[in-house]
């Protein structure tokens, strides 16, 4: 997630302890890491352990840092890796069950 600014210590806190949303969504805790920002941006790693509509913008509005560029690497076990842009493959039927049980396992990466 690459973020307008750079939040502070103080807003990735109540990100990473789940927040309430302006529409009154309370978010769960989230994992957030701060990977190298630039001069004028964030950079983050998020990972979520629900998801909503646009969760991740909506979090990040909150704190007043809107999100500039995101991209989705897992849903659960499920990586986008060795993938180009826009491909798509099938998935296995571990994969199939392990989205259907709502199992959270995080990705091999």
């Amino acid at each position: 997630v690459k973020t307008k600014g750079i939040p502070t210590e103080v807003a990735i806190r109540k990100l990473q302890r789940g927040l309430r949303l302006e529409d009154g969504f309370k978010t769960a805790p989230a994992d957030i890491k701060q990977l190298t920002p630039t001069d004028k941006n964030g950079w983050y790693e998020v990972t979520l352990y629900e998801g909503h509509n646009q969760q991740i913008r909506k979090m990040f509005d909150a704190v007043g840092h809107s999100v500039v560029k995101l991209k989705r690497v897992a849903i659960g076990s499920v990586t986008d890796a060795g993938l180009p842009v826009g491909g798509h493959r099938k998935l296995t039927p571990e994969e199939v069950t392990a989205l259907a049980s709502g199992k959270r396992q995080k990705p091999d990466r």
